[in-house]
């Protein structure tokens, strides 16, 4: 995996609320299908089961909320998210989430 972006800049800045990993323009990750390999896209934010998330701070992964045994996994050149069995060792499946200066009108 290449090294990471360490500069912010806005379209990468999702937030976690709610089980919901969301950005400021309403818009979720969402897997089509909850099933290994599937490609993660970004989505309307609805109330599906599909878009929920479960973020373990010990370990960074996040987990899929209604199947916890896959994780959300960046792969290729770092260009695409897909649902991937957990591994703790794999560094592509580690993630972290940062208090920062929030756009609040989503609420």
């Amino acid at each position: 995996m290449s090294e990471c972006i360490m500069e912010l800049y806005a379209p990468q800045l999702f937030i976690y609320r709610d089980g919901f990993i969301i950005t400021d323009d309403m818009v979720c990750l969402d897997p089509p299908e909850i099933k290994l390999n599937t490609t993660v896209r970004i989505m309307a934010c609805n109330t599906l089961e599909r878009q929920k998330w479960k973020y373990d701070k010990n370990n960074g992964q996040i987990q899929h909320g209604v199947n916890g045994d896959l994780c959300l996994d960046l792969v290729g050149l770092g260009d695409r998210l897909i649902l991937n069995l957990c591994d703790n060792k794999e560094k592509s499946q580690k993630w972290k989430f940062e208090d920062v200066q929030w756009n609040d009108s989503v609420d």
